[in-house]
This record gives C-alpha cells, sequence and structure tokens, in this order.
C-alpha cells in the first residue's frame, strides 16, 4: 500500500494542522515542506483491506503516521495500530460520522488522546 501528498511545491508549501479550536487553525508539524516527501508505504494482507474493520483501520493508521513522519509528527492520531478510532482527534463535523461507520463495522471508537 502507498500514500502520497500531492501537489507539494515551493509554490504551494504544505503543513499539517488542525481546526479543532472553534475552527481556529494550529499547526501540527514543526515546518511546511516544498518538495512532496517519499511515498508512505506499508504492507498488508488482502484479507485486511477487502472490507472495512479494525484491520483497515490499522494499515491506514500506519499510512497516515508516515506521511506525518515527513512533518516532524510521529502519531498523527486520529487512528491507533490497533484499529481503533480516536473520535477526539477528528473534526467536530466529522465525529459523528465517523462513530456510525464504526459501528457499523464493528470498530472501537474511543475518547482517549494522545500525548502532545
Amino acid at each position: 500500500m502507498r500514500a502520497q501528498l500531492y501537489p507539494v511545491s515551493s509554490q504551494r508549501p504544505t503543513q499539517i494542522g488542525h481546526s479543532r479550536g472553534h475552527s481556529f487553525g494550529g499547526s501540527r508539524g514543526r515546518h511546511s515542506i516544498t518538495e512532496s516527501p517519499p511515498p508512505a508505504e506499508t504492507s498488508a494482507a488482502v484479507d485486511d483491506l477487502t472490507s472495512p474493520g479494525p484491520d483497515l483501520v490499522a494499515v491506514a493508521c500506519r499510512l497516515a503516521d508516515e506521511l506525518g513522519q515527513a512533518f516532524g509528527v510521529p502519531e498523527m492520531g486520529q487512528l491507533t495500530t490497533d484499529g481503533t478510532i480516536r473520535r477526539k482527534h477528528w473534526n467536530h463535523g466529522f465525529q459523528t460520522v465517523i462513530t456510525a461507520w464504526a459501528a457499523a463495522n464493528n470498530i472501537t471508537v474511543t475518547d482517549d488522546t494522545m500525548e502532545q
């Protein structure tokens, strides 16, 4: 599996941020990047990718965390490597949708947060 950020250039610098603080953006990374980082890569069993569930969330977590590392963010926070969704790390507008999707697919949702 591969994931890549695109487009990134000196004319279009890219930064990871969030809008959890009442829609005011905040940076999660230490810097903006001006060149596309190498693609995030992970491997997974085909069975882990064929249907929504904790295994698919775990794969997505590995890719998201690797993408974040290009910005100096070691762990993105929305997903965990054991296939759990951290609700509080999602924008409030998505939390209801994410929670419903997770419930329909036997995915654990937690209100735990990670240390920042």
